[in-house]
């Protein structure tokens, strides 16, 4: 009977142990639901794109040079009231980069500003100084465009802009997009510089002059070979004959 007993109660301890592994996996498995739910939803929005992208075309070269073409337009339209001015020596500054620019530009420029040149900021261009490099430009805002286009006009009109022996220079500035296009009119401008032929740069980047025989060019694309047979056979021999 004791021996009966006890087999019993081995038993029943065996059942006990099941019941406890069995409800350790039915928490286990109700974890497991949500995680395969979420499996199951992303394979599903895998499956989705993965139909979007075979019936879609992917962006071509010509829509991402189009969506880079925007955005550097709406850039240069932020930048409108800017110039960049090459040619101060780093720290000319010291610590107040408006206040100097307000005195020294009229100068310079050999004009007086009524009410002084309304700047709303001035700083040298990001980036660490390099030894031996050409000094960072200042990045200039005006408040007003009007004034901004008086400053370079007049920097046009004196042909050459100097302080303290230093050459000054302004430009537009630009977006980084349109200053690499533009720059890639380098070799064209050194060029025309050479055979002593008025150039222009218009926007974006449209490099226009008139040759010696009275025509009128127009270049969007620096590599085109209209350009470079104009460049070097015509005007290299132009060139030659100064």
């Amino acid at each position: 009977m004791d021996d009966q007993t006890k087999h019993f109660t081995d038993i029943q301890g065996q059942l006990l142990e099941t019941k406890r592994s069995i409800s350790s996996l039915e928490v286990k498995l109700s974890d497991m639901i949500p995680r395969l739910d979420s499996v199951e939803f992303r394979l599903d929005a895998l499956e989705e794109a993965e139909r979007q992208r075979c019936d879609s075309p992917p962006a071509t070269v010509s829509d991402i040079e189009i969506l880079t073409t925007r955005l550097a337009e709406v850039e240069d339209r932020e930048r409108r009231l800017n110039l960049r001015i090459y040619g101060f020596p780093e720290k000319s500054e010291d610590k107040d980069a408006i206040s100097f620019l307000r005195k020294v530009l009229p100068e310079i420029l050999g004009c007086e500003f009524e009410l002084g040149l309304e700047l709303e900021r001035a700083h040298r261009a990001l980036g660490p100084v390099q030894p031996g490099a050409r000094p960072r430009p200042f990045v200039v805002r005006f408040l007003r465009f009007q004034e901004k286009e008086r400053v370079r006009r007049l920097a046009r009109e004196r042909g050459e802009v100097l302080w303290q022996r230093h050459k000054i220079s302004f430009y537009q500035d630009f977006s980084r997009a349109t200053q690499m296009r533009r720059k890639a009119f380098a070799e064209c401008k050194r060029l025309l510089h050479q055979a002593k032929i008025p150039f222009g740069i218009g926007y974006p980047a449209t490099l226009f002059f008139t040759s010696p025989n009275g025509n009128k060019h127009r270049f969007d694309d620096p590599k085109e070979a209209l350009l470079y047979r104009l460049l070097y056979s015509h005007l290299l021999h132009q060139a030659a004959k100064i």
